[in-house]
């Protein structure tokens, strides 16, 4: 059996370590100038321009020291015990303002910019009484009117304070089904809602007012308006509300007359077929 060997002259192994000791020089070399570039940022960001002046703007209910309590919070400590956490590099606005939206429900929007080197500007938008919902159409209120809430919502339909039972027509008011209503929900839908104001537009023209609307959820076709005369009127919400609207004049000028203090409801879903009731 003939083996075979390879045998490496000296001079080819002075140059291989030649080669490997240049390349390790070329490491060290590149190794020290990486870490010495991140050494000197780190330093810098560590000693220089950190957030120390907060301010609030944009509010009409909430409280700006508390605010701000709540942002010094986030620029509290440090990331790994040394980089500072209101460092003006390294400060997440995206991250305060998530924090603040969850924090309270009334506010709708927030707007957070840093000032080199030291300020941040955080100018909230605080959400806008619209109406008040009532749950009381999912309960038996003999037996669980202390369970009924009620709650302001914006006019997008959510809601965000707590609110009592009110009367009268000062505040548009609505009752619902709605099984998980509570503050920071969205208990109406915006399109409801505009179309809520419609019918009150439509009904001033007539001289009435709503005092409540009310809204199930097995019949999401309809709405029903109470109006402060102490009828109800039922109304399909994809009609054409001009004609709707037209029928109702009619209805009211040459059918009911003096009775409409008897009057119980009008039903309008039907075009011009119009369906009324008077009290007993």
């Amino acid at each position: 059996m003939s083996h075979s060997r390879i045998i490496y002259s000296a001079n080819e192994s002075k140059k291989r370590k030649k080669k490997f000791s240049g390349r390790f020089v070329i490491a060290s070399i590149l190794s020290f100038l990486f870490f010495g570039v991140l050494s000197g940022a780190g330093f810098f960001v560590t000693q220089h321009a950190h957030i120390k002046n907060v301010e609030v703007s944009g509010l009409k209910v909430l409280n700006s020291e508390e605010i701000k309590s709540e942002v010094n919070k986030e620029l509290e400590g440090a990331f790994a015990f040394i980089l500072p956490k209101n460092s003006y590099f390294v400060v997440s606005t995206t991250k305060i303002k998530e924090k603040l939206l969850a924090l309270n429900p009334r506010i709708a929007d927030i707007a957070i910019t840093k000032e080199y080197p030291e300020s941040l500007q955080v100018n909230l938008t605080e959400r806008e009484p619209w109406g008040i919902y009532c749950n009381d159409l999912l309960l038996d209120l003999q037996k669980d009117a202390g369970k009924q809430k009620c709650f302001y919502i914006d006019k997008s339909g959510f809601s965000y304070e707590d609110a009592p039972l009110t009367t009268g027509t000062l505040i548009n008011k609505i009752r619902g089904d709605a099984e998980n209503s509570a503050v920071g929900t969205q208990l109406v839908d915006p399109e409801t809602i505009s179309l809520m104001e419609r019918i009150a537009n439509k009904l001033r023209e007539l001289d009435l007012r709503v005092s409540v609307f009310e809204i199930r959820t097995p019949l999401k076709s309809e709405i029903r308006v109470q109006t402060h005369e102490g009828f109800a009127l039922i109304i399909k919400r994809t009609d054409d509300f001009q004609n709707v609207f037209n029928v109702l004049k009619t209805v009211l000028a040459n059918e009911i007359k003096g009775k409409r203090s008897q009057l119980d409801y009008i039903d309008l879903r039907f075009g011009n077929k119009v369906f009324y009731k008077f009290r007993n």
